[in-house]
């Protein structure tokens, strides 16, 4: 598998970082690593411009470039998708999360309903 010569990706990681990230993928995360695999292998393999690969896919260009730097630094388990930062977490401070349910289902949010006639009643 070759690399198009100027451009600027990471480099691969080590070997054995890949095989233990694909055996812990579930059936899914595989099956969607693998078909974003397949919207990247012409470019990979065939040296096709990754434009016409991506437009060819359906796939918008700037997604099929992080999908390519993905697969670059971390092989095809890159290619699945990964947990977000913040799951699980809550937004709201737990102050305010305690008085929402304490208020069984009253609360009221004291702004305006968005749109012109909402905002038009702070002025």
């Amino acid at each position: 598998m070759g690399t198009p010569t100027g451009d600027k990706t990471a480099a691969p990681r080590a070997a054995g970082t890949e095989a233990v990230a694909l055996a812990t993928l579930s059936d899914e995360a595989r099956a969607l690593a693998q078909s974003r695999w397949q919207v990247l292998r012409p470019h990979l393999e065939d040296g096709a411009p990754l434009t016409r690969a991506a437009r060819h896919a359906g796939v918008p260009l700037r997604t099929a470039q992080r999908w390519l730097k993905s697969y670059r630094a971390d092989g095809l388990a890159g290619l699945a998708r990964r947990q977000r930062a913040d799951r699980g977490r809550r937004r709201l401070p737990d102050e305010l999360v305690a008085v929402i349910k304490g208020s069984g289902g009253r609360f009221r949010c004291p702004l305006p309903a968005p749109g012109p006639l909402g905002f038009a009643r702070l002025m």
